[in-house]
């Protein structure tokens, strides 16, 4: 009995970080209107480089000198004619969401905050972008 030659699957096309950068800069502008001093930010933040004045806030983090937050808590209604409060604790990862989006305003501060949890993975981020591009209405924040 012959032997049947098992069939591979091809390997998946692995783009360099170069690529993903052009699309990220691409995305940032078209679907997002970033200015180009943001999209320098942004690029800058996915290659591990951070501004001082935010280097300084994330060391008042480190140190538990950052303001608490002053988010509300708020109730969903859960379509069973039950509530569920959603409250958001004092986190480093929500101090840091709650600055960047007052200092830079909402839109940004956002995207900024993306870029900094995915600070290892460009290709990530470009996926992230992608998701927010279909799934976040327009009217939301994408618009300054």
């Amino acid at each position: 009995m012959a032997k049947k030659k098992r069939v591979t699957k091809p390997p998946a096309t692995q783009h360099p970080p170069t690529y993903y950068f052009e699309k990220i800069k691409q995305s940032l502008q078209a679907d997002f209107s970033c200015s180009p001093e943001q999209i320098a930010i942004i690029e800058h933040v996915l290659q591990g480089f951070i501004p001082d004045s935010d280097i300084a806030f994330i060391h008042q983090i480190e140190r538990g000198e950052a303001k608490p937050l002053d988010w509300h808590p708020f109730i969903l209604d859960t379509g069973d004619g039950t509530e569920q409060v959603i409250s958001f604790p004092n986190t480093p990862l929500n101090l840091m969401m709650d600055y960047l989006s007052k200092k830079y305003e909402e839109k940004f501060g956002f995207l900024y905050w993306c870029a900094l949890t995915d600070m290892d993975s460009p290709q990530r981020y470009h996926r992230d972008l992608s998701y927010f591009k279909r799934h976040v209405p327009p009217d939301h924040f994408l618009k300054s």
